[in-house]
C-alpha cells in the first residue's frame, strides 16, 4: 500500500488487484465463505442448563442413547429421538419417529428449518437455538477508472521527484540556496503528511467498524433477544390449554381429598410451566396434606392395634363363658367388642355362634318342659290306673302300672307313694309267681310266645331272680318282636300299593302280638293307626 496525493490504495489478498478511494473511505466486504455456527442451550429445568456449539457440515443426533451427539437422559426421550443437520445453507430439525415427538415453538413438527431464537421441546428438555456466522473479512477486487490519477510505488523514486543541476549555471548564494532547498523539499513533506493522514483515517474507520460488527454479532445480546422472543411465543394455545386442564383436575382432586392424585397433576403442570405460581403453591399444599394424612394414618393404626388387642381378649373371655353355657353373659361381653370393632368378622362369627347356641338351649329347655309336662301327665295316668287296679284286687296290673310311674323317674308325691306300695304288692303276688312261671314256660314250649311273654314278665316283675324266668323272657320277647316287626313291615307294603285296609289289619296284628306297650313296633303301629 502506498499513499500519495491524499489517495488510499488497498491491495486485496488473493486477487493481485488494488483498490483506491479518493474520498478516504474503506469498503470492507466478505471475500471468503460465510460459515453458520449452531449454539444450543439445553434447559433440564428452570435452574440448570448447559450449552453446546456445533459447526456446519455434520449431523447432530439427539436421544437417550449414549452414542448420540446430544444425550438427553429422560424416559420421555427416545433412544434416537431426532436429529439436527445442515443442508442448503441452513440448519434443520427432524423427528426420527420418536414416541413423544418434537415441538418447535410449541408446534409438533416432523422436519422444519431452524431460525435464530427458535425453541425446541423434546420430552422434559427445552433447547434454545442461537445461530451465528464466522466471517473472514476481505476486500473485493475493484477496477479503477481509466482517468484515475493513481500513484504507483516503484523500486526508486521517479525522475520527476529529483532536482537536476545543470553545468554552466552560476552557483546560487546562500540565501538563494536555502530557499531553493526548501522549495525542493516541500513536495516530499506534503506526501509524508498525506500518508500519515490517510493512515490515521484508516485506523479511525477500522476502530469505528470493529465495535459495530462486534455489537451486531455479540452472542449475549442475541441470546437476550431470543429469550425475550421465546418468552412471548413459548406458551402456545395448546400448552396453555393442557396447563389449565392439569390445574383444574388437580384442584378437584385436592378438594376431594385425593392429595396423591392432586400432586401428580400439579407436577405435570410444572413440567409445562416450571414458574407457574399456582402449581408451585398447590404442590406445596398437597405435600403438606399428604404428610398430615400419613400422621393421621399412623395414629389411627396405633389406636386400631390397641382396640384389636382389647377385642381379642374379650373374644377369648366370651368363648370361655359360652363353653360354660353362660350365653347371656357371653353376649354382654361381645357388645363391648362390637363397639370397639364394628363389623369385625371374628366378633360377628362368635356372636352368631353364641346366639345359635342360646336359641338351641331355649328350644331344649322348652322341649324338656314339654316332656316334663307330658311325663307328669303320664305319671298321673299310670298312678291312677294302678290305684284303680289295686282297689279292684288286680295286684299284678296295679304293679305293672305303678312300675311305669317309677320308670318316669320323676320326684313327685305319687312316685314316693308308689315306691312303698310296690313292696307291699310284691309280697301279695309271691304266691302267684310259681303259677305264672309254669304257665309261661308251657306257652313257650307251645310257641305261643305272646302268652309266654305275658306270664314270664309277671314273674320277673315280682322276683327278677326267680329260676330262669329272665332267660325264658328274653327268648319269648325275641320271638314276639320278630313277629311284630314282620307284621309292621307287611303293613308298610300294603300301604305302599294303596291297600290301606290290609295295612291297618297288619298294624292291629302288631298290637295283638306285642303285649309290651313300650316296644318300638307297638308305638309305631299305634302311630299308623291314629
Amino acid at each position: 500500500m502506498r499513499l500519495a496525493n491524499s489517495a488510499l490504495l488497498w491491495n486485496c489478498p488473493g486477487t493481485n488487484q488494488a483498490t483506491t478511494t479518493s474520498t478516504l473511505c474503506v469498503i470492507l466486504t466478505n471475500c471468503g465463505e460465510n460459515r453458520q455456527m449452531l449454539n444450543i442451550k439445553v434447559f433440564e429445568n428452570a435452574q440448570s442448563f448447559f450449552e453446546k456449539q456445533f459447526s456446519a457440515g455434520g449431523t447432530i443426533r439427539i436421544g437417550r442413547a449414549p452414542h448420540c451427539d446430544l444425550v438427553l437422559d429422560s424416559k420421555r426421550v427416545s433412544r434416537e429421538h431426532g436429529r439436527i443437520y445442515h443442508a442448503d445453507g441452513a440448519w434443520h430439525v427432524e423427528d426420527l419417529k420418536s414416541q413423544n415427538g418434537i415441538r418447535l415453538n410449541g408446534t409438533k413438527v416432523a422436519t422444519e428449518k431452524l431460525q435464530h431464537g427458535d425453541v425446541i421441546q423434546i420430552g422434559d428438555y427445552r433447547l434454545e437455538i442461537t445461530l451465528s456466522e464466522a466471517v473472514t473479512p476481505t476486500v473485493p477486487p475493484v477496477t479503477p477508472p481509466a482517468d484515475d490519477d493513481r500513484t504507483v510505488l516503484l523500486g526508486a523514486p521517479p525522475e520527476s521527484d529529483k532536482t537536476v543541476v545543470r553545468e554552466g549555471f552560476p552557483s546560487p548564494g546562500p540565501a538563494a540556496g536555502g530557499l531553493t532547498g526548501r522549495i525542493a523539499a516541500f513536495p516530499t513533506k506534503i506526501k509524508i503528511l498525506g500518508g500519515v493522514l490517510a493512515v490515521l483515517v484508516l485506523l479511525m474507520l477500522v476502530v469505528i467498524m470493529l465495535p459495530s460488527s462486534e455489537k451486531a454479532s455479540d452472542p449475549e445480546d442475541t441470546i437476550v433477544a431470543a429469550e425475550q422472543e421465546k418468552t412471548e411465543t413459548m406458551m402456545d394455545a395448546e400448552a396453555r390449554h393442557q396447563l389449565n386442564i392439569y390445574l383444574q383436575s388437580g384442584r378437584e382432586q385436592f378438594d376431594a381429598g385425593n392429595y396423591t392424585e392432586a400432586l401428580v397433576r400439579f407436577q405435570a403442570a410444572l413440567n409445562i410451566d416450571p414458574q407457574n405460581a399456582e402449581a408451585i403453591e398447590s404442590l406445596r399444599l398437597s405435600r403438606e396434606k399428604m404428610r398430615e394424612m400419613e400422621e393421621l394414618r399412623r395414629i389411627a393404626a396405633e389406636e386400631q392395634q390397641q382396640r384389636m388387642t382389647r377385642v381379642n381378649a374379650i373374644v377369648s373371655q366370651a368363648r370361655d363363658a359360652s363353653g360354660r353355657a353362660e350365653y347371656t353373659n357371653a353376649l354382654e361381653m361381645l357388645a363391648e367388642a362390637e363397639f370397639l370393632a364394628p363389623g369385625d368378622a371374628s366378633v360377628a362369627s362368635l356372636k352368631t355362634e353364641i346366639e345359635t347356641a342360646l336359641k338351641d338351649e331355649k328350644v331344649r329347655k322348652a322341649d324338656a318342659l314339654d316332656r316334663q309336662q307330658e311325663n307328669l301327665a303320664r305319671l298321673k295316668q299310670h298312678f291312677d290306673a294302678g290305684q284303680q287296679y289295686h282297689d279292684q284286687g288286680k295286684y299284678f296290673d296295679a304293679l305293672q302300672e305303678w312300675s311305669q310311674v317309677l320308670a318316669l323317674n320323676m320326684d313327685t308325691p305319687e312316685s314316693a307313694h308308689v315306691r312303698h306300695a310296690i313292696v307291699h304288692l310284691k309280697k301279695l303276688l309271691e304266691d302267684e309267681v310259681t303259677k305264672d312261671y309254669d304257665k309261661g314256660k308251657k306257652f313257650l314250649q307251645n310257641k305261643d310266645y305272646t302268652q309266654a311273654m305275658r306270664h314270664l314278665k309277671k314273674v320277673t316283675m315280682v322276683n327278677p331272680d326267680y329260676a330262669d324266668a329272665g332267660r325264658l323272657l328274653v327268648e319269648a320277647t325275641r320271638e314276639v318282636e320278630a313277629g311284630a316287626r314282620q307284621a309292621f313291615q307287611e303293613g308298610l307294603v300294603y300301604e305302599g300299593i294303596g291297600q290301606r285296609e290290609k295295612a291297618a289289619e297288619k298294624w292291629r296284628e302288631v298290637l295283638r302280638v306285642m303285649p309290651d306297650e313300650s316296644n318300638v313296633y307297638y308305638q309305631r303301629a299305634m302311630d299308623k293307626l291314629k
